[in-house]
């Protein structure tokens, strides 16, 4: 019998794991998917409902697929538990702390997943988890994310396609997402910026990457490669539509068809390149390590294969706790807002923003032919439901306004420089600017996402009070900015009436 026979038979005798070890990991994980369902199930609806998303179904059965064709390897090597994996379940559940705090649903999707990474990590060790680092780090892309990106994605293709439409010979006015040509206007909407190819390509890149390339340097230029790629697909789709229109004055008209034709465009692109790419593949590489026939553990490894089902309910205690300090009905709050503001005074309130704010208030001041409307939305604490981001969709999503452009700015509000984020809005021949600003327990930011995650104050016993405060003025140019940048200096009201705000006041 050869040395390699002997040594076959000797790793088929002694399993990957004891069965007992096996079984701690798989009752672990699954603890950790049960106490943290909502999260998982939050994924799903995702994965189901939003096409960018559809590729997700995918990641957990190429990752089972490539741990079971790295079988031979991985029995190899002798488990060896780890406290760094008990460091990452830690750390991982803090994350998952600070995203319920924040209500922000992804942080607490990755924060899951990185539990179970360190699962495997503390119960099969080092070796082990570097060995399978591929395929147990690959199931993060479950995580559906990358939401911030659909806008830059909306630039980008709406600027491609109009460069595109122009070296055609066809006349094009580009704005804000919208494309207009002489048959029609097209609007490069969320669904079609691109996401979806985007996402499949980096899956399916970093797959082909890895079971094509050996060297890194190779495996990231085929990522970068298929993620331009896919940027170009997608304005090369989105031109395709316009100019078929075009060419045959709208008889051939396919934007009802466009994901089908979308996909198959993506198709037709990528299968050439993945060819194409396979000419510059690595021959597989086979590495072979000693065969070990039982597993060692002594008493300390012994104490830290009991604490994944402990931490599991540590996780589930303060789970039930941070969904009942943040799921409260705090009332209605109510903001009372002054008559004037200098030489600003008050005249009718319009309607309520439609939102789901603990508390709103809002109030037109005149001074002459200006008028400044004012708008805030308060919350008691950021939570499910209840966000400051949904706000401001509820802003994007009245009437039949269109987003123009967006950039930040600096106003002083009284004497206090405080940052805005600047929109420009159109509608028709109609114009209108925003300016929009967080306040958060007495701090000010134009970021959404620093606000969400500053929100996370309230697991630290800090001041999660937070507002959305809305300034916005029929947009004629410089003026609309001088007259709102002279309502703020006279608004030294703003911070007292949201600092002096109290819950179930109304």
């Amino acid at each position: 019998m050869s040395g390699s026979q002997r040594l076959g038979d000797e790793a088929a005798a002694s399993g990957i794991a004891p069965l007992g070890l096996s079984a701690m990991v798989l009752i672990s994980c699954g603890a950790i998917l049960a106490i943290f369902s909502a999260d998982s199930l939050a994924a799903l609806v995702l994965w189901s409902g939003n096409s960018a998303y559809s590729y997700c179904f995918l990641i957990a059965p190429i990752s089972l697929f490539l741990l079971y064709a790295s079988r031979a390897d991985l029995r190899l090597i002798e488990p060896r538990p780890s406290l760094a994996g008990a460091g990452v379940f830690l750390a991982c559940l803090g994350l998952w702390a600070a995203g319920q705090a924040a209500a922000i649903t992804e942080i607490r999707q990755f924060a899951v997943v990185g539990m179970l990474q360190g699962v495997v990590l503390g119960l099969l060790g080092r070796r082990f988890y570097r060995r399978a680092a591929f395929a147990l780090l690959y199931l993060f892309l479950m995580v559906p994310t990358a939401g911030l990106l659909l806008a830059p994605l909306q630039d980008i293709t709406t600027a491609l396609a109009a460069s595109l439409l122009g070296l055609s010979g066809i006349p094009v006015l580009t704005g804000r997402h919208v494309i207009e040509v002489p048959h029609g206007l097209y609007q490069v909407a969320p669904g079609c910026a691109g996401l979806n190819f985007l996402l499949s390509s980096l899956a399916l890149s970093l797959l082909y990457g890895w079971m094509m390339f050996r060297g890194w340097a190779k495996r990231a230029a085929c990522v970068a490669a298929a993620l331009g790629l896919a940027i170009a697909t997608n304005a090369v789709r989105v031109f395709g539509i316009i100019w078929l229109a075009e060419a045959t004055d709208r008889k051939i008209d396919i934007v009802d068809d466009h994901l089908l034709y979308g996909w198959g465009v993506y198709a037709a692109t990528m299968l050439p390149a993945v060819l194409l790419a396979s000419l510059f593949r690595d021959a597989p590489e086979f590495v072979r390590r000693p065969a070990i026939r039982s597993v060692r553990v002594s008493l300390p490894w012994a104490v830290l294969l009991i604490a994944p089902p402990v931490l599991a309910l540590a996780a589930g205690l303060l789970h039930a706790w941070l969904s009942a300090a943040t799921a409260g009905d705090f009332g209605p709050v109510r903001l009372t807002l002054p008559d004037a503001a200098g030489e600003w005074r008050s005249t009718e309130v319009p309607p309520p923003l439609p939102s789901s704010a603990d508390g709103a208030a809002q109030a037109l001041y005149r001074r002459g032919d200006s008028t400044v409307e004012l708008g805030i939305a308060y919350f008691w604490r950021q939570r499910q439901g209840h966000k400051i981001g949904e706000v401001v969709a509820d802003l994007a999503g009245q009437g039949y306004w269109r987003v123009e452009s967006e950039e930040p700015d600096r106003v002083v509000l009284g004497s206090l420089p405080v940052a805005v984020r600047a929109v420009h809005l159109s509608h028709n021949d109609r114009r209108r600017l925003i300016w929009f600003f967080v306040w958060i327990g007495g701090r000010h930011t134009a970021s959404l996402l620093a606000a969400r995650l500053l929100g996370a104050a309230s697991v630290l016993g800090g001041d999660a009070r937070s507002a959305l405060v809305t300034l916005s003025v029929a947009d004629d140019g410089d003026a609309a900015r001088a007259a709102l940048q002279d309502f703020c200096r006279k608004a030294i009201f703003i911070d007292p009436v949201l600092a002096g705000a109290t819950p179930g006041s109304g």
